[in-house]
């Protein structure tokens, strides 16, 4: 479930491989949209492809429905929607295309929503996105259970990919961390911080945040450690000097970091 704050809709997707528009102001479905996607006969889905939208059910075409494991929009005006799925795929979806959905799907006929481009940046499947401007461009930043975190253009150009775990103190002990389950970037784009899991003492799984700085490739100070649970979203402050982190332990906690404990 997202907002689209500039176009003042929430957006929920289903195992049903659709996506639901929602006025938030009168609590009422607007539109249903397909997120299938399409794959020519013997050949695979095309990266960097743009399709037109089109009703479903009206193409001859084979169709894949990918189960979607990740959503984002763009940090900008809400023009596009990220999906992420479980092969490792992110799609770039055209949100600007709501306004051009037939009558039906206003009544929750299912309508296509335009795919602009996809790409592979993961051979499992993604478990977070995120979007954002740095000096002027788009970038995209992906986490996935294949231990990696990728950045890459908004026109699907690579950036970047690095494991999640490679620059810890978890790479030395030979017990690398789990997978990503929350990822963000600070205002100025120095800081990267991740909610993880890493091995404890005695085998178990703790449940950490990893901080990671973006010039050195170093990791920054030890784990923020107190959740007892996966942590699904980070956050930083504007001033980069706090996050705050939310976990599937029901708690919400806010981190000072120059110190690195929790702050309150």
């Amino acid at each position: 479930l997202i907002f689209l704050e500039h176009l003042d809709l929430l957006l929920s997707t289903h195992a049903d491989h659709k996506a639901r528009v929602w006025s938030r102001e009168r609590a009422a479905l607007m539109q249903v949209l397909s997120l299938e996607v399409r794959v020519p006969a013997a050949k695979p889905a095309a990266e960097g492809g743009a399709e037109g939208a089109e009703k479903c059910g009206t193409s001859s075409g084979s169709r894949e429905r990918p189960t979607i494991t990740a959503l984002y929009s763009d940090a900008a005006e809400n023009r596009c929607l990220f999906t992420g799925d479980q092969h490792g795929y992110v799609r770039m979806w055209d949100l600007q295309a709501l306004g051009q959905a037939p009558p039906q799907a206003a009544r929750g006929l299912c309508w296509r929503l335009p795919l602009l481009r996809e790409t592979r940046p993961h051979r499992q499947a993604v478990t977070h996105l995120q979007h954002f401007e740095l000096d002027g461009q788009g970038v995209v930043m992906s986490a996935s259970t294949d231990l990696t975190i990728s950045l890459f253009s908004q026109e699907g150009d690579r950036i970047g990919t690095f494991r999640s775990w490679a620059a810890t103190p978890a790479r030395a002990s030979g017990k690398p961390d789990g997978p990503a389950y929350s990822m963000a970037l600070s205002g100025d784009g120095k800081l990267f911080a991740w909610g993880t899991l890493t091995r404890g003492a005695h085998g178990e799984w703790d449940h950490i945040i990893r901080l990671w700085d973006a010039e050195t490739g170093q990791a920054r100070g030890e784990p923020l450690q107190g959740h007892k649970n996966i942590i699904h979203a980070v956050a930083f402050s504007s001033d980069g000097k706090t996050l705050a982190s939310a976990s599937d332990d029901k708690t919400v906690r806010v981190w000072d970091l120059d110190t690195g404990k929790p702050r309150g």
